[in-house]
């Protein structure tokens, strides 16, 4: 129990940094992770905001929390086949808890991420998280071991029911604030919602590169915000912010209540 708390407490602490520190600064827009490959977090439908207009993208998540593009899911290698959702997921589990080797600190969650009725697998540990659903049979991935509260991110959280994941990252300290949105499409791929970066700035990043140069002094009394290279209003940029109840995307189950709760 002690170590639930704490990981509970983790995520927490993780959270109010990410509002304190990151709040309206937005993350790159990197490519999804595919239902299979191991990613990192990158730098991170139907709830108000922009359009979904994200690319497909692959490849290793990248400091500013882009993730790895999926593939069809009858590509997918890393399927379990099982007779039913419980025994996947378990088996998930373990398969998970073999790799990572810290059984002791891990906790789960059974949520509904888009809103179609199943419910999706998540695990959790310090500085780490997963997320998997199931479906015709299988397991697939949405999420592969996402940095968590690491290296400038700042966490996820998700729109239940609402298709929608948030995630923050921050680069120099602060300087640049990333906000990036992700959603799962029909063919069980994680996307994302837009084709350039949502990011916040606290100098005038004249050369677009996202980064403070000489030239480009920080203000910590003044925020810049841009979508891509063009810089925006900052009602225009809230505009692109997807709006709604967001819950942190955390475990608060030890293994013996997943497996009570599996059972129902």
């Amino acid at each position: 129990m002690k170590r639930k708390l704490a990981l509970l407490l983790f995520a927490a602490i993780v959270s109010a940094a990410l509002f304190a520190g990151c709040q309206n600064k937005n993350t790159e827009t990197p490519d999804l992770p595919e239902n299979t490959e191991n990613t990192d977090a990158p730098n991170t439908d139907d709830v108000t905001g922009g359009e979904a207009g994200g690319t497909e993208q692959s490849g290793e998540a990248a400091g500013n929390g882009e993730a790895a593009d999926s593939t069809d899911p009858e590509q997918k290698t890393d399927v379990t086949e099982a007779a039913g959702f419980a025994e996947a997921y378990l088996e998930t589990v373990n398969a998970f808890n073999d790799e990572y080797k810290n059984a002791e600190n891990t906790v789960y969650n059974l949520i509904d991420f888009d809103g179609k009725g199943s419910k999706e697998l998540v695990i959790f540990m310090p500085g780490l998280v997963s997320m998997y659903t199931y479906a015709n049979g299988r397991v697939y991935t949405l999420i592969d071991g996402f940095g968590y509260g690491v290296g400038g991110n700042g966490g996820y959280d998700y729109i239940p029911g609402g298709n929608v994941l948030r995630g923050f990252n921050n680069d120099y300290a602060g300087a640049v604030c990333y906000e990036n949105y992700y959603h799962v499409d029909e063919k069980l791929r994680f996307k994302p919602f837009y084709e350039k970066d949502l990011f916040t700035t606290l100098f005038e990043d004249k050369n677009h590169n996202q980064m403070p140069d000489d030239d480009e002094p920080i203000d910590t009394n003044a925020t810049y915000y841009y979508y891509g290279e063009n810089e925006l209003s900052k009602e225009d940029y809230a505009s692109m912010q997807i709006e709604g109840d967001y819950q942190p995307l955390v475990g608060d189950m030890t293994f013996d209540e997943l497996k009570a709760a599996l059972a129902k």
